[in-house]
């Protein structure tokens, strides 16, 4: 069965966010992060939800983690953490983080 799995729990995630409700989509992302500490999409998701809802700090957390374990999606997640950067006023991250999406 799915019920543990990362896959749709993200996917759970993601459909609270779609349905404008940010908060049950957090647990979804959570778990689905626990059930598997490699799985690319649930911080990548998370984090472009979180941007959403104006969250950067915590957006750029995720980004910063997705950066390091999303080996098939660098740029998305170099140029997604490099939003969340630039929205806080980071701009020196910002712009290395942009540099890793032109490479």
């Amino acid at each position: 069965t799915y019920t543990e799995s990362e896959k749709p729990l993200t996917n759970m995630g993601l459909l609270y966010v779609r349905k404008n409700q940010p908060e049950k989509a957090k647990s979804y992302f959570i778990k689905a992060m626990q059930t598997n500490r490699n799985f690319c999409p649930a911080y990548k998701e998370y984090g472009h939800a979180l941007l959403k809802t104006k969250n950067y700090e915590t957006a750029g957390s995720l980004f910063d983690k997705a950066v390091k374990i999303c080996q098939n999606s660098p740029e998305e997640v170099h140029y997604l953490s490099a939003l969340s950067y630039y929205q806080m006023g980071k701009r020196d991250f910002a712009v290395a983080r942009f540099r890793e999406v032109i490479k």
